[in-house]
C-alpha cells in the first residue's frame, strides 16, 4: 500500500541492506487481508491507522519485532544474534509463542520415501513442508 486511498500496486524494489540492528527477510508469497480494502480507503479500521505493525510479546529488553511469515533471512545486522537468535527464537519455539508453520508432512520412510517425497513436491503441494523419516 502506498498510500491512503491511492490503487494497491505491485512493484519492483531495491533490496535494502540490514542495519546494525535489523534484519531483512525475504518474501516468497504475499498476501492481502480481507480488511486491508477498508485500511487502503479509510486510513484506519478497528481502531488502527493506516500502515499499523504489531509487535510479538515476550522479546527481550532491548528487542524490537513484528510478526513475519517468511523462513529466508536475506541479511542481518552485526547486532542481531544471541539475544533473539539464541534466545528468543528457541524459547518461544517451545511455548508456542512463536510456531514454525505449515506442519510438516511426512513423505515415508528410508530412501524410497525421499523419492516418494519429490514426487509429491512435483505435484504441486503448495505451503508445505515434506520430511523423510530415515
Amino acid at each position: 500500500m502506498e498510500a491512503k486511498a491511492k490503487p494497491l500496486v505491485v512493484n519492483e524494489a531495491p533490496m535494502p541492506k540490514a542495519g546494525p540492528s535489523e534484519v531483512i527477510i525475504k518474501n516468497h508469497a504475499i498476501a492481502i487481508n480481507p480488511i486491508d480494502w477498508k485500511i487502503q480507503e479509510t486510513g484506519t479500521a478497528l481502531g488502527r491507522r493506516y500502515a499499523t505493525v504489531l509487535s510479538p510479546r515476550g522479546l527481550p529488553e532491548g528487542v524490537e519485532g513484528m510478526h513475519v511469515f517468511a523462513s529466508v533471512i536475506a541479511s542481518k545486522g552485526r547486532n542481531v544474534g544471541e539475544a533473539a537468535w539464541g534466545k528468543w527464537v528457541p524459547g518461544a519455539l517451545e511455548s508456542g509463542a512463536l510456531n514454525a508453520k505449515p506442519d510438516p508432512v511426512v513423505g515415508g520412510k528410508g530412501l524410497d520415501g525421499i523419492q516418494d517425497a519429490l514426487d509429491m513436491q512435483k505435484k504441486g503441494v503448495s505451503l508445505a513442508k515434506v520430511v523423510v523419516e530415515l
